[in-house]
């Protein structure tokens, strides 16, 4: 999943500060229907993430999670660089929002990953299907182009060990990027929609607030939620569907839902999330996140079962800062939790202010 979105991704970067043209690309098809967003999705798709790029590209908490992704994979990093100054990709500037939807039951049946990504913004379809083009020659590939229901269908084949990509556009502002041409058809093709879906959609309409940087929701597949009720210890029967949201602005404040089989099954989700938190906020003290743990606040509403938390600017600098400390055996400045004592052997208190736990041997 991460190589597939990388190669969505480096599409989408190839997309803009590009000059030249592709007239065949622009005026070789028939006027079709736009279609944008949502819309874009086909009912194949069960499960669908969200993001405003400009919210998120001002983000403190998102500019430190990518730094330390690319700490881990600096060979990501080089890749991205080389994409941004070949093509003067300006992602807050140039991409509005992107929708990535996943269909777990189709991949399972197919045996191949099958992801969409929808993408909107000041984004023109000549300059894209030139500049990815471009940049496939130079890695070795080529741009293929076919006519698919009266829209151009292009394929990034890409060499050997790289993923292939298919795009189109559905609008003049609107990209779609499938990991197969199959997907791709049904998006921009007169295939149901995912809207159509009752339960999902009134699950995305719950995620996708105004105020949302990033929001999911989607049907658990029956193995996961097994799994998370088998994890429950069988005192609660296995949830069915989840959302989450996310806002950075001045903080951060997120909400993730669990859809259970009854408002019964909700209310002891409840009381047993409750005591699984206190035993976490406990243990999290190890890397000074009680105080994040201490914050969750667990609720019931009809079927959902509903972990929150808001946490303002001070308070969420103060969170990040033991996930901006290096490795063992290197020094950090990061100040800690403000409701430690000063000295070495003190914690942060867990919820309901329980006594802390005592000092743990540090690690060599």
């Amino acid at each position: 999943m991460k190589r597939w979105c990388f190669a969505a991704a480096a599409l989408l970067v190839a997309a803009a500060g590009c000059k030249e043209k592709s007239q065949k690309s622009e005026h070789g098809a028939e006027a079709v229907a736009d279609i944008e967003g949502m819309s874009a999705m086909p009912a194949s798709i069960d499960a669908v993430l969200g993001a405003e790029v400009p919210a998120l590209a001002h983000s403190e908490l998102v500019d430190r999670a990518v730094t330390r992704m690319f700490l881990g994979d600096p060979g990501l990093k080089k890749e991205i660089e080389q994409l941004f100054a070949g093509c003067g990709f300006r992602p807050e500037k140039d991409i509005r929002t992107v929708l990535v939807g996943m269909d777990v039951d189709g991949a399972a049946v197919a045996g191949t990953e099958r992801t969409i990504l929808v993408a909107s913004g000041e984004l023109a379809e000549g300059k894209i299907a030139s500049c990815v083009s471009k940049h496939m020659g130079q890695i070795g590939g080529a741009l293929i182009e076919r006519s698919v229901g009266g829209r151009t269908h292009y394929q990034a084949d890409a060499p050997t060990g790289r993923q292939d990509i298919w795009f189109a556009f559905g609008s003049k502002s609107t990209v779609v990027v499938s990991s197969t041409p199959e997907l791709l058809a049904e998006a921009l093709g007169k295939t149901p929609r995912l809207a159509d879906d009752a339960q999902l959609a009134a699950l995305i309409d719950r995620a996708r607030t105004r105020e949302a940087a990033v929001w999911a929701a989607g049907k658990l597949p029956p193995e996961v939620g097994k799994g998370l009720a088998s994890a429950s210890g069988g005192q609660v029967a296995a949830p069915t569907a989840i959302f989450g949201d996310l806002a950075v602005d001045k903080g951060l404040r997120a909400e993730i839902g669990l859809q259970m089989a009854s408002p019964e099954e909700a209310k002891k989700a409840v009381s047993l999330a409750k005591r699984q938190l206190e035993l976490l906020a406990q243990i999290a003290q190890k890397w000074h996140l009680g105080l994040l743990v201490a914050r969750i606040q667990v609720s019931a509403a009809e079927k959902m079962l509903l972990l929150q938390i808001a946490l303002g600017e001070a308070e969420l600098s103060q969170v990040l800062a033991p996930i901006d400390r290096p490795g063992a055996g290197q020094q950090t400045t990061a100040p800690l939790e403000q409701n430690q004592g000063a000295g070495d052997g003190e914690r942060d208190a867990a919820p309901g202010g329980q006594a802390p736990v005592p000092e743990q041997r540090k690690a060599d």
